[in-house]
């Protein structure tokens, strides 16, 4: 975190030094910058400015612009430009010769945006999401976002985009301040969804998210994608044991880049969670864990079975 003082008020301010320091505005701020950058409407010294007059939250006031001198204007220019030039740690790889977009890497599955409000008439209606790397997803909620995901990443449609949103995103359930006190109560502020919910819940919803301004969604779109990569790739820690999730991979066909597929079926139809219903509500690191230890007894077998041919 860069933090700086000005001196003749004693003011302090900071502005994020990488990513992972960015509130869920500063990356908003940033994902609406980069996309001014990439569609050419910023160059990259502009994309600096931009970035830093939100993050510091500048405004030019009328005293500013009407009684100060050219000279203190030009100091103030000198000065601001120097400190834009400290948010350089935050694209690795991106310089002035304009570089492919690719060379920043944007996805990741920390949640920056954990809550989401959407203005109706008289009132806000806030929407609760997941929190970082999908860890309170049940496997119903896992298996439906990863099918709008794959949509909107095939297609390119926005409405896709807007039934993910509405998959993961939910208002909050009634009474919360007294439910979250109960023993029984799991700890998510978001309403349940199954597939018994009824579709049209999720159209109405997903109508009334696509007036996000497009920035939040690419954002929530990156998180998403941050979090089908760790799933893929990742060492979560479960029940304090560490585990290589990217095994679970090694024999899915090429071109199979979200979920499971017909592994994670398998889990649901071989009843070990109970029926499909039950199994649907379980979270998707328990799945993965049992999908895990049914990998190792499976390679262990079969290391028997080698080892007695050979005996």
């Amino acid at each position: 975190m860069h933090t700086f003082t000005i001196h003749q008020t004693g003011q302090t301010f900071s502005f994020p030094s990488n990513q992972d320091e960015m509130n869920g505005k500063q990356r908003i701020v940033l994902i609406t910058g980069l996309l001014l950058y990439n569609m050419d409407k910023l160059s990259y010294s502009d994309l600096k400015k931009f970035l830093l007059k939100n993050y510091l939250n500048v405004k030019t006031s009328l005293s500013y612009k009407h009684f100060s001198t050219n000279a203190d204007k030009l100091k103030a220019a000198e000065n601001f430009n120097r400190l834009a030039d400290c948010l350089d740690s935050l694209f690795h790889g991106l310089s002035p010769d304009r570089p492919s977009p690719s060379s920043i890497n944007l996805e990741s599955p920390k949640q920056f945006l954990p809550v989401i409000s959407v203005a109706r008439l008289w009132r806000v209606t806030k929407y609760y999401g997941p929190e970082s790397g999908f860890a309170d997803l049940t496997f119903y909620e896992f298996r439906t976002a990863s099918y709008f995901f794959a949509q909107y990443i095939q297609n390119n449609k926005e409405a896709d985009l807007d039934r993910l949103i509405a998959t993961l995103y939910r208002p909050g359930k009634k009474f919360w301040h007294f439910k979250k006190h109960r023993p029984d109560c799991n700890g998510i502020r978001r309403i349940p969804i199954s597939a018994e919910t009824n579709p049209s819940c999720l159209e109405k919803r997903a109508l009334r998210l696509s007036k996000l301004p497009f920035p939040v969604k690419y954002t929530i779109l990156l998180y998403c994608s941050g979090c089908f990569a760790f799933i893929r790739t990742g060492r979560p820690e479960i029940d304090g044991k560490e585990i290589n999730l990217e095994r679970l991979y090694v024999n899915e066909p090429d071109g199979e880049s979200i979920g499971m597929s017909g592994l994670l079926f398998s889990i649901a139809e071989s009843g070990i969670f109970g029926s499909i219903k039950e199994t649907d509500q379980q979270n998707i690191y328990t799945i993965f864990a049992r999908m895990y230890q049914l990998m190792l007894q499976d390679e262990e077998m079969k290391r028997k079975l080698k080892s007695n041919a050979q005996n």
